[in-house]
């Protein structure tokens, strides 16, 4: 949402987000980024596969409240998880932790938990029974998307997601 607002103030010329995006940015789909429940180890789901309401229901989560994004929030409501249910920190580690420690939940995206590649040794991870995504994007005011070095920009992400996502991608250039 950071980023959303700062290319929405022309403080930057590119960024990464989530959609929706004020309109006044161009974006460039790139991928669906799954989001899914941390849950201490000694936490089973009644279906051994995902977690249901009835799974979550009276339990705590802990968020990142800087990075509280709109797929974040709109899981919780989905999941009938009420704003007195939330604790924050500052990042994606301390949740893991605060959640290993049995602290509450959390929920983190794929591309979040791949930069913890010890996790399934300190946390379970389990999918919703819906699902749950947030569409990552690359943005750019409208006033910056044919400017030079915003196109020289885009030839590179592209690049790099073409050859680190290639089964993934969303918009192919």
């Amino acid at each position: 949402n950071d980023i959303a607002e700062k290319l929405r103030q022309g403080q930057l010329d590119i960024g990464f987000t989530a959609l929706p995006v004020d309109p006044q940015l161009t974006t460039y789909p790139l991928i669906l980024d799954t989001l899914f429940t941390v849950a201490p180890k000694d936490f089973r789901p009644k279906n051994i596969h995902f977690v249901t309401e009835h799974d979550l229901r009276d339990k705590t989560f802990i968020l990142q409240e800087s990075d509280y994004d709109r797929a974040t929030k709109a899981t919780l409501d989905q999941y009938k998880v009420t704003s007195n249910s939330l604790t924050y920190t500052i990042d994606d580690p301390s949740i893991i932790a605060m959640v290993e420690s049995g602290l509450g939940f959390g929920i983190l995206p794929a591309l979040s938990l791949t930069s913890f590649p010890d996790y399934p040794d300190k946390v379970n991870v389990y999918a919703f029974d819906q699902d749950v995504f947030r569409t990552l994007v690359v943005a750019t005011p409208k006033s910056q998307a044919s400017s030079p070095i915003v196109k020289a920009m885009l030839v590179q992400i592209f690049g790099f997601m073409h050859e680190h996502y290639p089964n993934d991608l969303l918009w192919s250039h």
